[in-house]
């Protein structure tokens, strides 16, 4: 009855639908039926993915053979994730309040966090599909010093959901498995933005150390990055460790040029709520990343 109905199968526990699939597999192999001996072979495996590793004594060489042909490996898992990142930050152009013209300006990231959720469908036995949601912290300090060695730093922490698609590439099949990945993420910024009908999207942010106001734009597509990188994933039982690095490239927007004829404070419109900024920057956003995952299979596929 469990080998003509599946329904049947859906009210026993998983080892007792392999040890049902194992038995007609063998049965099929004494009636010398090939044909159902791998069909029954490969179902006990999606039930039993890890029976190769533990075979029981009394099985036929012929079935042994058999389930050589096939390896049992995840077709659904969920997990979640942890990691550091760092951004990659380019101070593209810079405007100053102060009388001194010989200020220097300089952009320094430093490593942040994330952590989230994430799902993984196998396309094929090497290639599969992955998406996630993540909670992101990039860290940086925006740095003013004058010709009178007057230091303004400004501390500025950006805050960022990341949803992430990626394909991955899995090159071996055993236990250890390094992996090949790219695709792109879509990213929502939760710092408070203000809009510029002009000059776009920007935030304020405070100086460390005086009550002077930074405007920060930036030059690159808010929402969509593109991401290529590699790790690798150790299987246990029903469960898979894995480390990668991931780098995201943003894309460019035409922000840059919309500054081009401003040479000054004088040259912004004081209707524009940044006019009033002490400094004004112009950035490129890009970031590395480094994560720990541990995902859960939920179903097994025999290939």
């Amino acid at each position: 009855p469990c080998l003509e109905t599946k329904r049947n199968l859906n009210s026993l526990s998983s080892r007792t639908c392999g040890r049902i699939f194992r038995l007609a597999a063998l049965s099929s192999i004494m009636t010398e039926d090939p044909v159902d001996a791998e069909k029954y072979a490969k179902q006990m495996l999606q039930y039993m993915p890890d029976y190769k590793n533990s075979k029981n004594e009394g099985d036929l060489m012929e079935f042994r053979l058999i389930l050589d042909k096939f390896s049992a490996q995840p077709l659904w898992r969920i997990g979640i994730l942890a990691g550091i990142n760092y951004p990659l930050m380019d101070l593209l152009k810079t405007y100053s309040y102060y009388a001194t013209t010989g200020a220097t300006f300089n952009l320094q990231g430093t490593f942040g966090y994330q952590f989230g959720i994430t799902g993984e469908r196998f396309l094929t036995k090497n290639i599969s599909l992955e998406a996630g949601a993540a909670m992101a912290k990039y860290i940086s300090s925006y740095g003013v010093k004058t010709l009178s060695d007057q230091q303004v730093n400004y501390n500025q922490n950006i805050y960022m959901t990341e949803i992430p698609v990626m394909a991955k590439y899995y090159f071996l099949k055993g236990a250890f498995r390094p992996y090949i990945e790219g695709g792109i993420s879509g990213r929502f910024l939760f710092n408070s933005i203000e809009k510029s009908d002009a000059y776009g999207k920007y935030w304020f942010t405070n100086s460390s150390n005086s009550d002077k106001v930074l405007a920060t734009f930036i030059s690159d597509f808010e929402y969509l990055n593109f991401g290529i990188g590699c790790g690798a994933a150790y299987e246990l039982k029903d469960l898979s460790v894995r480390m990668d690095i991931r780098y995201n490239q943003s894309m460019k927007s035409n922000l840059l040029s919309k500054f081009d004829n401003i040479k000054g404070y004088g040259d912004i419109p004081p209707e524009e709520k940044f006019s009033y900024s002490d400094d004004i920057d112009v950035i490129s956003f890009n970031n590395i990343s480094f994560s720990l995952s541990l995902v859960y299979n939920l179903k097994y596929k025999v290939f």
